[in-house]
């Protein structure tokens, strides 16, 4: 029996391969896409995330806008919680004539009066290791 519950720890621990620091979950964030257009730097270019009707709403169509990324083929996105599991929200990313990629998801309501999301870009389900975290108050 010994041998059962060492082997399930050791596989759970293995299988937790990204912590989230609880420090990083109290810390505000640099910038927040529910209050403006956001900029990280990703492979020596500028990259904005931009929510249009903002703040985003729980349970609520959300349309996002990212500009400045390369050309993928299959570009998606995740939406999952940092500091309660949600589940994770699949969307598609469509890019538009202009180079921009545009996208619409409804973010699930939660208990906690502050929930922190990140919405994480996937190109053909493999990580591209963009990301922007935001939070959302009940």
């Amino acid at each position: 029996m010994r041998v059962v519950l060492i082997f399930l720890a050791l596989f759970f621990i293995a299988c937790d391969d990204e912590k989230i620091d609880e420090n990083y979950l109290n810390t505000p964030l640099k910038c927040s896409i529910n209050k403006d257009i956001c900029e990280k730097d990703f492979k020596g270019r500028k990259i904005s995330f931009e929510i249009i009707n903002r703040p985003i709403r729980f349970m609520e169509e959300t349309k996002l806008i990212i500009k400045g990324l390369p050309k993928y083929d299959n570009l998606n996105l995740k939406l999952y919680g940092l500091n309660m599991d949600m589940g994770v929200i699949n969307a598609e990313l469509v890019r538009l004539d202009n180079g921009d990629y545009v996208s619409e998801f409804v973010v699930s309501t939660c208990l906690l009066s502050t929930m922190r999301y990140r919405l994480e870009l996937f190109n053909n389900d493999k990580k591209i290791k963009l990301f922007i975290d935001f939070d959302m108050k009940r």
